[in-house]
């Protein structure tokens, strides 16, 4: 039907069973045509005990970053990085009927992909059976690829088969914002955009707060942020003042990293104008680059 369920009728228990290997391509859409392997599963009418997937979650390498729900996304789908590592855990159980263990039926895996062993007997929400998609995808292997799953239990009754869309895209540049306060509210550049290049005034006597994020799409990326050198303008960019890394000899304070679906990076930039600086004028110039090298223009 449209959803892609199939459903067909077989003879009576104990007859022959005639099943056939279905082979589908995405060729209506503008992504990579992929070949996928249909799960068939036969169950007897009279089987209502079935095993569940109670859950598939993304785990990063980084201890501090939270798993990433998955199946409560509104399209079952994760995007994935070459060079980087993607693992998706998937959680099943059944805790009616008495099925002796729980496992899964896995369909044909993209290059560069294995799943583990299943632990956990699966026959309690408590204890349920788990295994893992560990994928390293090549910059040769862009595009989207289905890794189709079902959980099945000791007697082969199968839950409803569930495929995850993994979208193997390049590697996102950071991005990098700018913004100024004083006394905890924002004074310049508010809105975060770091595409203000609009002097910000500074006065005597008061303490200021340069604030500068940086984010990534690739929450396995690393994130750093660092005074620009003033070859390191941006092209097109004229200033009237000229250029030096940090003003006055100001320092900026160690970066804080937070990671969940994205990271970002987080440094500061106190400022605290004396009496010998009126009259300074100076432009001050930032980059975000991340593992790969990638950078944004500085702001």
């Amino acid at each position: 039907d449209a959803t892609g369920k199939v459903t067909f009728s077989g003879p009576a228990p104990g007859g022959d069973f005639a099943l056939y290997h279905l082979l589908a391509h995405a060729g209506s859409t503008a992504r990579a045509s992929v070949p996928v392997d249909i799960i068939v599963n036969v169950t007897h009418p009279a089987r209502v005990a079935r095993p569940s997937l109670l859950s598939a979650e993304r785990f990063f390498s980084h201890p501090y970053a939270a798993p990433l729900p998955l199946l409560d996304l509104d399209m079952f789908k994760v995007h994935a990085f070459p060079g980087f590592p993607l693992q998706v855990r998937f959680s099943g159980y059944q805790d009616t009927g008495n099925p002796s263990y729980i496992g899964y039926t896995v369909a044909k895996l993209p290059a560069g992909a294995a799943v583990s062993t299943v632990s956990g007997s699966g026959t309690a929400v408590s204890d349920p059976a788990t295994m893992t998609l560990h994928l390293n995808a090549c910059p040769h292997e862009l595009g989207s690829v289905p890794v189709c799953v079902d959980v099945t239990d000791s007697e082969g009754v199968a839950a409803t088969q569930r495929c995850l869309e993994v979208d193997v895209v390049p590697d996102p540049p950071p991005s990098l914002s700018l913004s100024l306060s004083h006394g905890g509210d924002c004074i310049w550049n508010c809105g975060g955009s770091g595409a203000s290049w609009e002097a910000a005034e500074l006065y005597i006597g008061r303490s200021y707060e340069l604030h500068l994020t940086a984010e990534d799409t690739n929450a396995e990326d690393t994130l750093e942020i660092a005074p620009a050198a003033c070859e390191q303008v941006p092209p097109g960019r004229i200033f009237s003042a000229p250029c030096e890394p940090l003003p006055w000899g100001s320092a900026l304070s160690e970066p804080s990293h937070v990671r969940a679906a994205t990271v970002t990076a987080t440094r500061a930039l106190p400022l605290e104008p004396a009496h010998s600086h009126g009259g300074y004028s100076m432009k001050h110039c930032f980059m975000a680059t991340d593992g790969c090298g990638a950078l944004r223009d500085g702001e």
